[in-house]
């Protein structure tokens, strides 16, 4: 469906001015598609600053590579999701590798967690205690547990990926936490609990 911003152009007549040079044309689209290209992002980003370098980085790349979007092929906005969904995909692999790589200190192990949800993340910052406790849990919790403090998914999210509800999801997540805080416990990792 293509959008008429001012009652004038419609998306596709847009990306078709700014193709031609027409800078203002990509301002226009800016302005009218932003706000929607904006929400993905705030939901798969860490934190608002994130996810708004994410959403300028989109419109950087768009306007750096419009002359490959083919009106012929796909719609503009069908052309920019893509180009969202590849800045995603880097933006998580990314965070995965800073998880991967970060070590925790004993500064930050000596602190008092606030709860479960906390203490499980903890454990999993805490790479060499996490890996041992998670070859105890099964693939589904420790799964689940990486999914919410690692890749940062709310649980509505993880519902959607698992095809459960939001309840069911967040309790799977409860029970995976309160599995791995016995399992460090017995492992004697007391002091992050």
């Amino acid at each position: 469906m293509a959008l008429e911003l001012s009652g004038t152009k419609t998306e596709t007549e847009l990306g078709l001015d700014w193709r031609k040079g027409h800078q203002e044309a990509g301002g226009d689209l800016y302005e009218l598609l932003s706000g929607h290209t904006l929400g993905p992002f705030q939901k798969r980003a860490r934190n608002q600053d994130d996810a708004e370098d994410l959403n300028q980085d989109l419109w950087l790349t768009a306007y750096l590579r419009i002359q490959t979007w083919d009106p012929d092929l796909c719609t503009f906005r069908t052309w920019l999701g893509g180009i969202a969904r590849n800045i995603l995909l880097r933006y998580t692999s990314q965070q995965r590798q800073d998880w991967h790589n970060r070590t925790i200190s004993l500064e930050e192990l000596s602190e008092e967690p606030k709860d479960l949800e906390e203490s499980t993340a903890r454990l999993v910052e805490n790479r060499l205690c996490w890996d041992q406790v998670s070859k105890q849990l099964g693939r589904a919790e420790t799964r689940i547990i990486e999914m919410h403090v690692v890749d940062g998914l709310s649980f509505g999210d993880i519902a959607d990926k698992l095809g459960i509800t939001v309840d069911a999801a967040r309790q799977r997540f409860h029970r995976a936490c309160t599995r791995a805080r016995s399992m460090a416990e017995d492992e004697g990792i007391p002091d992050i609990w």
